[in-house]
């Protein structure tokens, strides 16, 4: 399985982790300042 790293919790990150998790499979780790916008 490939692991992917996002730094940041922009407007397209939900689409991009989305994608990257239900077509490509990928395990996806995300970092953002604050918790509340990487939980959204």
């Amino acid at each position: 399985m490939k692991k992917v790293l996002i730094l940041g919790a922009g407007h397209v990150t939900k689409p991009l982790v989305d994608y990257l998790v239900d077509t490509c499979g990928y395990q996806v780790t995300m970092a953002a300042r604050t918790v509340s916008k990487a939980e959204k």
